[in-house]
């Protein structure tokens, strides 16, 4: 004779099954997800001198011709200057890649 399985409580079950099923979600969706990259390779550059008041949220807007995601503009300026922050000086110069 086989052992039968009987659930005693149908809720704390059928939340540990939904727990388990979001957990297998999220990592499945990880794993699929680890390829995308963004790409900051580029041929030409334009030079620009940090100003007083400027940001690089700023400097990303102005130049954006694509109407790309600024965040992603950031991004970009950041790894082209080797920035390891966002925080710019007065003075800095910065390389602006063209599109």
């Amino acid at each position: 004779m086989r052992k039968r399985i009987v659930i005693a409580n149908k809720v704390r079950f059928i939340i540990f099954m939904t727990c388990l099923i979001l957990l297998l979600l999220t990592t499945t969706n990880i794993i699929l997800n680890t390829n995308k990259v963004f790409s900051t390779t580029y041929q030409e550059y334009k030079t620009i001198v940090v100003n007083k008041g400027d940001t690089l949220w700023e400097i990303a807007s102005n130049n954006n011709p694509k109407e790309e995601d600024v965040r992603k503009v950031v991004y970009e300026l950041k790894v082209v200057n080797k920035l390891k922050s966002s925080y710019i000086r007065p003075g800095d110069i910065l390389k602006i890649p063209k599109k």
